[in-house]
This record gives structure tokens, C-alpha cells and sequence, in this order.
């Protein structure tokens, strides 16, 4: 293949909804789709992009989408100030090009875009392409995560089981269904789990109570960063837009629930849960925090995305609320921020199911002089940096 023949297009936010749905309309050839459109119409409506902002890169062979990088604006908070900063939240490229180079040329191409770029939340393989462009390696976000799993030996016998009828010709849902029948087995010891998680929260339960909101407002965010604060910054506004305008849809109620495209955007069941938190008598208001919920069979995975307490002694709330809806979604999976590590009742079943993850950052400043160049280590990382709230 000549690389010269490769075209990289850039797409702005503006016109992403619009490219979105004419890459839909053509793509019975059962190419990759390189956006779809409800990702598409998310994108346009962030409040902190500009309607000019490069909101996806795609390498097109002739007609033929054979890769894309997918960019989202935000910001970087230095004390008082802001400075515009681009996370790009997508690499792929299909695996018949791979050996082309493909994917390093897109990365070259949002390096000349002269934007300061995060790179964060990345594969594997991804993470060894940037340490090759020489990409500077910031210091790793520490998170947990809690895996229920790790007790269903059901789980294991089954899936071990399923790719053996895979391979002398059953069909996936036939596996599928035993799958949910080890489920079934598993469901007691579960519901077991769940109990003895919950049995040191329990006394907390009085102390508060707490609704379910569609928003989060800027008095809620009041007291969230200080003067002096030096981090990516996500205001109401970004929480609400984040609720609001899903990247995520659920398989049973989306028009498209089979394109080529590599990223998650359809499961069997996606949720954002705000919750707003008070004490007993309704009088003090204690702070917010954000979750999600996903399900594809077999896992449910429970996130905790974004807290707000203006009294760091109330974050023992946020275990117990976390908790409760692990029990109300049956989750199998549970992913925390490290900050709430010491309010995690440590003892012999927690330490075999928490695991310690790290995930990688990798900065490109647009210049010596930029705030993302001049700052480097000296950035606070959170757990919701970058698109991860969105998947």
C-alpha cells in the first residue's frame, strides 16, 4: 500500500454530527465508523469547546475509513487562571493497516494541530507509540478497583467452558446462557459479599440521607478547588453535559446497535446516577457525588466518577452510597479513586478482592511557554481526567 494514497481529514466540532451521520448512511460496506452520532452530538455541545476546535482526526483510504483519532477539549486550572487543553479520547486503527504506520501518522497529525494534549486513560499498545514519539511520561494515576468475580469460580469454569463449545461449532448464545445460569449459582455468595462490604457502613446510615438529581449546580462545586490549585478542571457545567448527553447508549434502544466501530458506545444497560447528600434532618447540605453503572453481560461495573464533600470526614459517606448501589445493580465490579482508599474498611475479603491499578499520562505542550510545559509534574491527576466518565 503507498501511504501516499493515505488522506488524514480533519473533522471540527461543529461539523461532527453532520460527518457522523453521512459516514452512517454510507456504511453498508461494513467499513469502520470512525464517530457515531450520538457521540457526535455529545461532542458539540461541550462547553468548553470552541465550534472551530479539530474534534476528530480520520485516515481514509479512497472512500474507506481505515482509522481515526477522536479529540476532546477542556481545561487546565493554574490557581485563577484557565488554559485550553485536548484530550484525545480515541486511537484506532483496523488491523489489516496496522503494520502501515497508520496510527503513528494520526498521532503525528494532532501533534501539529498545536494544541496542548493529554493522552491519558490509553492501551497498551498505544501507551509503547507514544513512549517511542518520546511523548512526556507524567507521573501515574493511582485507582482501585474492587472485583466481586475474583469468588465466582462458576465464572471461570464457565468461561473456560464457553470456548471450548466455541470451538467445536455451538453458537455464542448458547455459552452465553450458561454463563448466566453460573450467575445464578453465584448469586447467593454474592448477595453474601455484598452483606459483609456493607456490615461497617451500616453505622453510618443514620447520619444522612440523600435524592437523586438530574444536575449538579455551581454552589454544589462551592469550596472544590482552591486558589492555588493546579489541575483539569471540570466544573458543573461539564458534569451536567456529561449527564445529559451520553456517549454510552443501551443495545435494545439504539437505531445502530451493530456499527464497526471499536470503542464501547452501545451496552445492555448504561446509567449516570448523581446523588446529592444531607444530613438526617435535610438541613445541612454535605456535598455530591457522580456514578455510573454499566452492564455487558457478563459484568455490571459500578464507577464512581466525581465527589464533592466540603468536609473531607463526610467521604465515609461516599463508600456506604457507593455500597448500596452496588447492591441495588448487582455489580460485579466496583472502580474507586484513590483518595477514598482510607475510608475502605481493610480486612481478610477486601484485600483479596481490591486490586491497585495505574493508568498513564503523557503530555504534549504546544511550546516551552505553554502552562502544560511549564507545569508538568506539578499537575494534580484525577480519577475523572480525560474521557473516562463518558465509558
Amino acid at each position: 500500500m503507498d501511504l501516499k494514497e493515505v488522506r488524514i481529514e480533519k473533522v471540527n466540532v461543529k461539523d461532527l454530527y453532520k460527518f457522523a451521520c453521512r459516514i452512517l448512511k454510507r456504511s453498508k460496506d461494513k467499513s469502520i465508523i470512525p464517530i457515531t452520532k450520538h457521540r457526535a452530538l455529545a461532542h458539540t455541545k461541550n462547553p468548553y469547546a470552541d465550534e472551530n476546535d479539530i474534534g476528530l482526526l480520520v485516515a481514509s483510504l479512497g472512500k474507506k475509513c481505515i482509522g481515526y483519532m477522536g479529540i476532546m477539549p477542556g481545561l487546565l486550572k493554574i490557581g485563577n487562571r484557565f488554559s485550553k487543553v485536548y484530550f484525545p479520547s480515541t486511537l484506532y486503527v483496523s488491523p489489516e493497516y496496522r503494520r502501515y504506520g497508520i496510527g503513528k501518522d494520526l498521532v503525528l497529525n494532532s501533534l501539529a494541530l498545536n494544541y496542548d494534549l493529554v493522552f491519558t486513560g490509553v492501551s497498551e499498545s498505544a501507551d509503547r507509540l507514544y513512549r517511542k514519539l518520546h511523548l512526556y511520561e507524567s507521573a501515574l494515576l493511582d485507582y482501585y478497583v474492587i472485583d466481586l468475580n475474583t469468588m465466582n469460580i462458576f465464572l471461570f469454569a464457565t468461561l473456560f467452558l464457553k470456548k471450548i463449545l466455541v470451538k467445536i461449532g455451538f453458537n455464542s448464545k448458547v455459552s452465553d446462557k450458561i454463563i448466566r445460569i453460573s450467575r445464578v449459582f453465584f448469586s447467593p455468595i454474592k448477595k453474601l459479599l455484598f452483606r459483609i462490604l456493607l456490615t461497617d457502613q451500616k453505622k453510618h446510615i443514620n447520619d444522612i440521607c440523600y435524592k437523586e438529581v438530574n444536575k449538579i449546580h455551581e454552589e454544589d462545586m462551592r469550596g472544590r478547588y482552591d486558589a492555588s490549585s493546579k489541575e483539569f478542571y471540570r466544573s458543573a457545567s461539564v458534569i451536567n453535559w456529561m449527564l445529559q448527553f451520553k456517549w454510552v447508549g443501551e443495545r435494545d434502544k439504539e437505531e445502530f446497535a451493530n456499527l464497526n466501530y471499536h470503542f464501547s458506545y452501545v451496552r445492555d444497560f448504561f446509567k449516570f446516577i448523581a446523588l446529592k447528600v444531607f444530613s438526617s434532618n435535610k438541613k445541612d447540605y454535605k456535598g455530591f457525588l457522580v456514578l455510573s453503572i454499566a452492564s455487558d453481560s457478563p459484568n455490571t461495573v459500578l464507577k464512581l466518577l466525581d465527589f464533592h464533600f466540603s468536609n473531607c470526614a463526610d467521604y465515609k459517606y461516599i463508600y456506604l452510597l457507593v455500597l448500596k448501589y452496588v447492591r441495588i445493580y448487582q455489580a460485579d465490579c466496583i472502580e474507586l479513586p484513590d483518595s477514598l482508599n482510607t475510608y475502605i474498611k481493610y480486612h481478610i475479603l477486601t484485600k483479596f478482592l481490591i486490586k491497585k491499578k495505574k493508568r498513564s499520562y503523557f503530555f504534549h505542550p504546544k511550546n516551552r511557554k505553554s502552562p502544560l510545559a511549564t507545569l508538568k509534574n506539578k499537575i494534580k491527576l484525577n480519577y475523572c481526567d480525560g474521557d473516562t466518565p463518558f465509558t
